[in-house]
């Protein structure tokens, strides 16, 4: 065996496992792409969730404070 034919079988090999590594790596990629588009569902359905409890939040809140002033109101026109 030759020199040549060493380091052609050298770079053969090389040439071979960079294209399994670049393949690899293609699939990789998708993999997480796939991920982060999921995440951003996830993520999205969440702030939904959270927007949603906050509006809720607010009108207990307006209707807690709406009953407050008339309760106060009635109770004012009580007095007189």
């Amino acid at each position: 065996m030759t020199d040549r034919q060493t380091v052609a079988g050298a770079y053969a090999k090389i040439d071979s496992h960079e294209r399994e590594c670049t393949l690899r790596y293609e699939a990789l990629n998708n993999s997480i792409r796939d991920l982060k588009d999921g995440m951003k569902w996830v993520i999205r359905l969440a702030i939904g969730i959270m927007l949603s409890l906050i509006g809720w939040l607010a009108v207990q809140l307006w209707d807690a404070n709406n009953a407050r002033i008339d309760q106060a109101a009635s109770h004012a026109e009580g007095e007189r």
